[in-house]
């Protein structure tokens, strides 16, 4: 006759023998006893893992808000760097504006000084050529025998608009800058733009000459000083009547 008893997974068969039914019991109390000590093995390590899990928890936890508060010093401090870098720029061009500011009214207080300093008629003079053929000629200028001078049509009628060529005299290079030709009349405040272009090579009347094209239109009669900037500054001034 057999007998079953299922006890934590454990399967005992018994016997009538009496004997092999006490080495079956013996047997299964051994099985029974490793068993519980296993729970129990199992049991105290969940324990010390639900100990040790919210330790572990706790420390990421303030290594984490550790992290944020490192991360959030970085950010105000860059932000403060940047700030400060900002107004170092801001500063330095405004620092750069206001020089040039300064630069410019000193540079209009001498143009001012220019411009009223003398207004008497610039010289006439025959320039003379020789151009590429060989051949000679001259032009009538007015102008500075050392600096700029125009030929054209003489004299100028005011509110006639014609074609007046420029040369200049020294020995600068001024090919290809800015030119800009301001004008102001005898007795006004105010100045008008009457031209801007360039010296140019291929604008050159004999191989020798520097030259440029330019129409010109005086809008009244009377005694006009013309003003040369070459990139942005004044480089010459020429004193023509009008017509």
């Amino acid at each position: 006759m057999l007998g079953n008893v299922r006890e934590l997974g454990l399967i005992v068969e018994f016997k009538m023998d009496p004997k092999k039914t006490i080495i079956q019991l013996r047997s299964c109390l051994t099985k029974i006893v490793n068993a519980v000590v296993k729970i129990m093995f199992q049991i105290k390590s969940c324990t010390k893992e639900a100990i040790i899990t919210p330790i572990k928890l706790m420390g990421v936890f303030y290594v984490k808000k550790h992290l944020v508060v490192l991360s959030l010093i970085l950010m105000v401090g860059l932000l403060v760097a940047c700030s400060s870098n900002s107004n170092n720029e801001s500063g330095n061009e405004l620092e750069v504006s206001k020089q040039e500011s300064e630069a410019q009214k000193i540079s209009s207080k001498n143009d001012e000084t220019i411009i009223e300093k003398n207004w008497e008629l610039s010289p006439e003079f025959i320039h003379f050529v020789e151009y590429e053929s060989g051949e000679k000629g001259s032009y009538e200028i007015r102008g500075n025998k050392d600096g700029m001078g125009i030929t054209g049509p003489f004299p100028i009628i005011a509110k006639d608009s014609q074609k007046y060529m420029w040369f200049y005299f020294g020995a600068e290079n001024i090919y290809d800058k800015p030119v800009k030709i301001k004008a102001i009349k005898k007795g006004e405040e105010d100045s008008i733009e009457v031209y801007s272009g360039t010296f140019f090579e291929s604008a050159e009347v004999s191989p020798e000459s520097v030259n440029m094209p330019s129409r010109l239109r005086f809008p009244s009669t009377g005694t006009w000083k013309v003003l040369v900037y070459i990139e942005e500054e004044l480089f010459d001034t020429i004193i023509v009547k009008v017509e």
